[in-house]
C-alpha cells in the first residue's frame, strides 16, 4: 500500500502540493497556540479574558470554518475540475490578511475581534477541501494511507514547526529586546505558512 502511495506521489502534483499545503497551513495552527500569551503580553488582556476570548471565538468561528470550508469546497468541486483545491488557494489568500490584521490595529476593536473570528475561522476551514482533495486524488485502496500521511506530515512537521518556530523566535526577541516581540514571533510562520 505505500509503494501505490508513493507512486501516486509521484504521479500526481496535485496531491503533492495539497500535502505540502496542509503542511504549511498547520505552520500557522501550530504559531497560534501562542495567541493567548499574545493577547496577554501584548494587547493588555486578563489572563483569565483570553482563554475565554480564544476559546469563545473558536468555538463559533471554527465551527462555522469546518462547515462553510467544506460545504464550499464540495460546491466548487461540482463545477470546476479541481475546484477544492482551487477554492481553497484563492479563499486562503483572500482571508489570511484579514486575520493578520488583529496583529496591528488596536486592541478591543471591532476590527480586532473580527480579524481574531476570521483567523479562528480560517484555521478549521481548510479541512475538508483538503481531506477530500486528497482522498480525490488515490485509488480507493489507499485512501486511509492517504489521510494518514497527510495528517502525521501536518501535525509533525506543520503544527510542531510552527508551535516551535514561534515559541523560539519569541525567546530570541525577547533576548534582543525587540518591541512588541511575541506579535513578531507568531507572524513569522504565518508568512511562512502562506507561503
Amino acid at each position: 500500500v505505500l509503494g501505490e502511495f508513493a507512486a501516486c506521489l509521484r504521479r500526481s502534483p496535485a496531491l503533492v502540493f495539497a500535502i505540502l499545503g496542509s503542511v504549511l497551513t498547520h505552520v500557522i495552527l501550530g504559531a497560534s497556540y501562542f495567541d493567548q500569551k499574545w493577547l496577554i503580553a501584548a494587547r493588555g488582556f486578563s489572563v483569565t479574558e483570553a482563554p475565554m476570548l480564544v476559546g469563545l471565538l473558536f468555538l463559533v468561528g471554527g465551527s462555522l470554518g469546518t462547515v462553510a470550508g467544506g460545504a464550499l469546497g464540495d460546491y466548487f468541486h461540482a463545477r470546476i475540475k479541481g475546484g477544492r483545491l482551487a477554492f481553497l488557494a484563492v479563499a486562503l489568500v483572500l482571508l489570511l490578511p484579514l486575520g493578520l490584521l488583529c496583529r496591528f490595529v488596536e486592541a478591543r476593536s471591532a476590527v480586532f475581534y473580527f480579524s481574531i473570528f476570521v483567523n479562528c475561522f480560517t484555521l478549521t476551514f481548510f479541512y475538508g477541501p483538503v481531506f477530500s482533495a486528497v482522498q480525490d486524488l488515490v485509488p480507493a485502496r489507499v485512501r486511509s494511507t492517504a489521510l494518514a500521511v497527510l495528517l502525521l506530515a501536518s501535525n509533525l512537521i506543520g503544527l510542531s514547526g510552527g508551535a516551535y518556530a514561534a515559541g523560539a523566535l519569541a525567546d530570541r526577541f525577547v533576548q534582543s529586546g525587540m518591541d512588541d516581540p511575541i506579535t513578531w514571533a507568531v507572524l513569522y510562520p504565518i508568512f511562512v505558512g502562506m507561503g
